[in-house]
C-alpha cells in the first residue's frame, strides 16, 4: 500500500501550482508596492518643485531682502554670503526676521498657505 502511494503522482500539479502561485503572488505584490513607493516619491518631488517655485516668484517675507543685493546690475553674479543670514520665524501669530528685515505676514501667507490671507 505504501509503494502505491510512493509511486502515485496524483496532486503533483496542485503542489507545483501552490509553489508557483506563491512566488507569482509575492512578485506581483512587490511590483504594486514598488509602484506605490515610486508614486509617493514623485508626488513629494512635485510638491517640493511647486513650493520652491511659489517661494521664488513671491515677494520675500523679509522686506529688506529685496534691497539687500550688493550689486545694482541686473544679471550680475551675486555671492550668496553677501546677503547675510536672513532668518524668519513665525510663532503663535507673530513673525520676526533677523538681519534688519521686517516680517510681512501677507507674503508669508502667500508662500506658506498659497493665498494672500493675512490670518495664519
Amino acid at each position: 500500500m505504501i509503494r502505491r502511494f510512493a509511486k502515485s503522482e496524483d496532486g503533483a500539479g496542485m503542489v507545483e501550482m501552490a509553489i508557483v502561485m506563491t512566488l507569482l503572488f509575492a512578485l506581483t505584490l512587490g511590483f504594486v508596492d514598488f509602484g506605490y513607493a515610486l508614486y509617493q516619491w514623485n508626488a513629494a518631488t512635485k510638491a517640493v518643485q511647486l513650493g520652491a517655485r511659489l517661494a521664488s516668484i513671491s515677494d520675500p517675507v523679509a522686506t529688506a531682502l529685496a534691497t539687500a543685493a550688493p550689486t545694482t546690475t541686473p544679471g550680475a553674479p551675486v555671492v550668496a554670503a553677501a546677503y547675510g543670514p536672513f532668518v524668519c520665524t513665525y510663532t503663535a501669530g507673530t513673525g520676526a526676521c533677523s538681519n534688519g528685515g521686517t516680517f510681512n505676514a501677507a507674503n508669508f501667507s502667500r508662500i506658506f498657505r498659497g493665498d494672500t490671507a493675512v490670518t495664519n
